[in-house]
């Protein structure tokens, strides 16, 4: 949207780190997930850096991956994401930093608390957190308490922590909630459930994300006499894909290009992490199987767009 691409764009940047991190993998099908984050460090150009503490800017798209560098190596195919990559050279992007889980909850958890899942023990989403002895102590600061601690008023919006949240180190946070599904899903009918692509029946203003950013939007827009630290997070493109048309419409299936898929594309896992990919890879199958492959990328993408192009940058 461009109000929200404005808004961005008149802040000052002074620094920047865009990281892209892998969250699961499925034989580079439709989906080697990743949760893409990007700090923004701003100030006033009215003052001196020295003067005031930087404001921060925290990002974060849920289940992004990098085939929007246009890099061929990563995708060969067009994917429509002009203002993240506008930010990623302004600055410094982190092509190889990797995520310590390849699951939502313990990858948030462990991003926030600095805590690894092999010393917290949470290594999947069912996990009750408030069990975990080493999470839940006085010498664990979330990220947001670390700011606050720091000085900082903290602001939150959307999909950002996962299970593990201190709320008390929040000024103002509203979390994340879906998209109601679309009247006769599944629409792609292959799958219940997330597993499910096709267009919304909601306009774009009326969809959760558009409603988390122009809080954050709101935010940078305010006078504030503090510095902040300031999170926003898209639930999209997390599947289930459910986009506006128009989004669709920017990838017609013939000018689809697959992704590269590689028979021992799982080979180099231990069984652990095999046994974590192999109930997404079942319903990677079925859409290979039911010849929907080129549908489901597009949807993907669609999606991707969605929430790059038009909400976070």
């Amino acid at each position: 949207m461009k109000e929200q691409a404005n808004s961005m764009k008149s802040r000052h940047l002074s620094s920047l780190a865009i990281c892209v991190h892998p969250c699961s993998s499925v034989a580079n099908l439709l989906f080697p997930f990743i949760l893409a984050t990007v700090f923004v460090l701003s100030h006033s150009p009215a003052r001196a850096e020295s003067d005031k503490p930087m404001n921060v800017l925290f990002l974060v798209a849920d289940d992004l991956n990098s085939w929007m560098l246009e890099d061929a190596d990563r995708y060969a195919g067009k994917v429509v994401a002009p203002n993240l990559r506008k930010l990623a050279s302004s600055g410094v992007n982190f092509t190889r930093a990797y995520t310590a889980a390849p699951v939502c909850s313990p990858s948030r958890t462990a991003f926030f608390s600095g805590v690894a899942p092999w010393k917290s023990g949470i290594y999947n989403n069912a996990q009750t957190i408030s069990n975990s002895q080493v999470l839940n102590q006085d010498a664990v600061l979330s990220l947001a308490g670390l700011f606050k601690k720091g000085g900082y008023d903290t602001f939150g919006y959307g999909k950002i922590t996962h299970g593990w949240d201190q709320k008390e180190h929040w000024d103002d946070k509203v979390g994340h909630k879906r998209d109601p599904a679309p009247p006769g899903a599944p629409l792609a009918g292959l799958s219940g459930g997330e597993q499910d692509w096709g267009p919304i029946h909601l306009t774009e203003e009326q969809m959760n994300d558009t409603g988390g950013a122009n809080k954050a939007i709101a935010v940078l827009e305010k006078q504030h006499d503090k510095p902040f630290f300031l999170a926003y997070g898209s639930f999209n493109p997390h599947m289930p894909w459910y986009v506006p048309q128009k989004y669709l419409d920017m990838y017609p299936l013939d000018q689809i290009v697959l992704p590269e898929l590689k028979e021992d594309d799982l080979e180099d896992l231990p069984p652990l992490a095999k046994a974590v990919s192999d109930g997404i890879g079942s319903f990677a199958d079925k859409v290979i199987q039911s010849g929907r492959h080129k549908e489901a990328v597009q949807a993907y993408l669609a999606t991707t767009t969605t929430a790059i192009a038009s909400k976070s940058c």
